[in-house]
């Protein structure tokens, strides 16, 4: 019986919990660790990289060669493709050129002296079908699976001539080389070493017959790693280039493609879409010392200085690796949940058949469990207001539970069966808004808890998932639908945002909503106008991303690799600051003081971000808004509020309270010169009347950027 199969028959008992060795702060810089630092399009399917000179060359997989810089490998950019025909499957670089293996019976050879004009100085037809390139010395070696090694002359790049052709056991398809050795690496055999200290005329060595995928090959001192596609990854011995011997198969979490050395030892593998990194100081037991999630399972990776770059279908990624940690896991706790939603001190998390667990987490290094809600079917969504817990149930609506006592809740109402099973469920004054899968929107009065009425319900186009309200609108996943409920009797859709396609989470603040937008990652859309949402902004998220839950100036958004840490303090240039890879998947966060709670395989206690943070903003230096705090704050009745700009821009300045409402237009599109700016605003609205003692955001937008600040009127 799994840990969390015995909670419910604790009345109550402290979790128990790992705590990470020798962290004690409950923040770090997540942009410290190991992380992703850019991503650009690279278009093909990004079958092989190499590079030199700070500049990195794709083999698309298609006719394409791309040349990408990377003099600064956090600001890579596309500077050049060269359509060569054919498919191309390797790419090696020496001396100034260029090889490219074309499976299609080619080995071009490509000037890269001027990396935005590229030259092509040889097209030479190699017989079988090349698949790999190295180059050492004056020759190319080419993996062409039957024959299957070519020996090509290049002390004349421009007059290629093939010296030799071997055979060799079974069907090469990668090959590296390291002190005057070759070791191929063949899908149908094994392993073959091939000695070439004489490289026109080499000469196999030995072989080991085993099972490889043939995707990557990567030798160092003695020790040749060589990918095997679910197997894992192969480790074997080759100081004794006669008799190489398997030392051990690495079992990985997926399919394997991509393998490299660093210079210390350590070897970096892709599997799946992870770049983990193993130490094998003792190579038959290899030890994971970091991991990182990247996207959509890379095919190859290469190392620089203190950068990985890791390619895939259209994307090209670059790693931090100069610090091979990641960020610690302050605590797990064995309860598997899906969302959790906070009240005040008190954790409660949906945890499927196991119905809704309440936790303590006064102390969230150490929740303790107070309470239980055995649910008779599913438990799907969750809200909460005082004393009163709503649970949406597969099949069967939803119930309502008093938690005055939180060790003993009582049912308040039971639906048996009103609609399919509502997924997310919110409150606003005395209404529960449920979006009820295919079956749309329900309203419910639950004014009196006992007896809830349906007011209304409404037909929507999808499979409906989470929702937020917030004044006279809901916002309902997927996509991004806003329904319009000022009239509860009557909602109906304004608008429909279906770009942002499978959005599983949305948050709302200050006019914008925060949505965790599937495979979008974290997208931010504008609703000071509910009728006209826009999508001013995203950041990408290694996985799907699912939940979203955001602490000042940062938003944590998880997936099924972890969890994103991305400033938010620019809204239109969110940047990613790091993330931590977990074991098991994260389903939704929450923020608790300083500390991030996720849900998922385990309820695991994060740190949150410092904010202050090291981390480089690699996008164009470009000279951004300054907006001042408002002088006075508090302020009764008239404030100042001061802008500098850095170019000549029209310029809008609003007001909005904080459900999003824009209550007054300061500034409306007026051209202003560089330089500083100041408007009044005297506490009204655009009627002219007085507006309530409150908290109040204003917000300045113009071309290119945007900022806002809170100020707080008290009559």
């Amino acid at each position: 019986m799994r840990p969390w199969h015995l909670l419910p028959m604790v009345a109550a008992a402290t979790l128990f919990f790992v705590p990470s060795t020798g962290r004690g702060a409950n923040c770090v810089d997540y942009a410290s660790y190991l992380r992703i630092t850019n991503t650009i399009e690279v278009p093909g399917y990004g079958f092989d990289i190499a590079a030199a000179e700070g500049l990195a060359y794709v083999a698309s997989g298609t006719a394409e060669l791309h040349v990408v810089t990377i003099d600064n490998p956090d600001a890579p950019a596309l500077v050049a493709t060269l359509n060569l025909g054919g498919n191309l499957r390797s790419v090696a670089t020496a001396g100034g050129f260029v090889y490219v293996a074309d499976f299609t019976g080619y080995l071009h050879i490509v000037d890269a002296s001027e990396p935005t004009a590229l030259a092509v100085v040889a097209t030479l037809p190699v017989p079988g079908q090349p698949n790999g390139v190295v180059v050492a010395g004056d020759r190319a070696f080419i993996a062409a699976r039957d024959p299957d090694l070519v020996v090509v002359d290049v002390a004349a790049p421009a007059q290629p001539v093939v010296v030799n052709i071997i055979q060799v056991p079974g069907v090469c398809e990668v090959l590296t080389a390291h002190d005057e050795l070759l070791f191929l690496a063949c899908w149908t055999y094994g392993l073959v070493v091939v000695d070439i200290s004489d490289p026109d005329e080499p000469v196999t060595r030995g072989t080991l017959p085993t099972s490889l995928s043939g995707n990557e090959i990567a030798a160092r001192d003695g020790l040749v790693c060589v990918t095997a596609g679910s197997q894992g990854l192969k480790i074997i011995d080759v100081t004794d280039a006669d008799a190489p011997a398997l030392i051990t198969t690495l079992a990985l979490p997926d399919y394997t493609r991509g393998v490299t050395f660093d210079r210390d030892g350590l070897v970096f593998a892709i599997s799946g879409d992870r770049l983990q990194i193993f130490d094998l100081a003792v190579p038959s037991q290899p030890e994971v010392i970091a991991a990182i999630a990247l996207w959509q399972d890379p095919r190859h990776v290469i190392l620089l200085e203190d950068r990985a770059l890791a390619i895939h279908t259209s994307q090209f990624l670059v790693v931090d690796i100069s610090n091979l940690a990641m960020p610690p896991v302050l605590a797990s706790h064995p309860i598997r949940s899906n969302r959790i939603v906070l009240h005040d001190e008190t954790a409660f998390t949906i945890a499927g058949m196991q119905g809704v667990y309440i936790l303590d987490v006064s102390s969230p290094l150490s929740p303790v469990l107070v309470g239980h809600i055995p649910t008779p079917d599913w438990a799907t969504s969750l809200a909460v207001k005082n004393d009163l817990v709503f649970v949406g149930i597969r099949d069967r609506g939803f119930m309502i539970y008093d938690v005055s006592d939180l060790a003993a809740p009582v049912v308040l109402y039971d639906s048996y069966y009103i609609s399919a099973h509502p997924m997310g469920l919110a409150l606003q004054g005395r209404y529960l808004f449920a979006s009820c899968g295919d079956f749309g929107l329900e309203i419910y009065d639950v004014l009196r808890p006992e007896q809830p009425e349906l007011v209304s319900t409404l037909d929507l186009p999808y499979y409906t998932q989470h929702l937020a309200v917030q004044g006279d609108h809901a916002y309902i996943c997927p996509g991004f639908l806003v329904v319009d409920v000022s009239d509860v009797s009557h909602p109906f859709i304004t608008a429909n945002l279906s770009s942002l396609g499978y959005s599983r989470d949305v948050v709302l603040r200050d006019g914008f909503a925060f949505v965790a937008a599937g495979d979008w990652g974290l997208a931010v859309v504008d609703i000071s106008n509910p009728h006209q949402p826009e999508v001013v902004a995203s950041a990408e998220t290694p996985a799907w991303a699912t939940g979203i839950a955001l602490a000042g100036d940062i938003a944590y958004v998880t997936a099924s690799l972890g969890m994103t840490v991305i400033d938010i303090g620019d809204l239109y240039r969110p940047v990613t600051l790091g993330g931590l890879m977990t074991t098991d998947s994260c389903a939704f966060p929450a923020v608790v003081g300083n500390l991030v709670l996720t849900t998922g395989m385990a309820l695991l206690t994060l740190p949150t971000q410092c904010q202050v943070t090291t981390v480089v903003d690699t996008a164009p230096n470009v000279p951004r808004i300054a907006l001042s705090q408002n002088v006075p704050n508090p302020f009764n009745p008239t404030t100042s509020i001061t802008w500098e700009q850095p170019w000549p821009a029209e310029v809008r300045l609003d007001v909005y309270d904080l459900a999003g409402r824009r209550v007054r237009t300061l500034v409306a599109g007026d051209w202003h010169d560089v330089g500083r700016h100041t408007a009044q605003w005297n506490g009204r609205d655009e009627s002219g009347r007085s507006v309530a003692t409150g908290v109040y955001v204003v917000r300045l937008r113009t071309a290119g950027a945007q900022a806002s600040i809170r100020m707080a009127l008290v009559r």
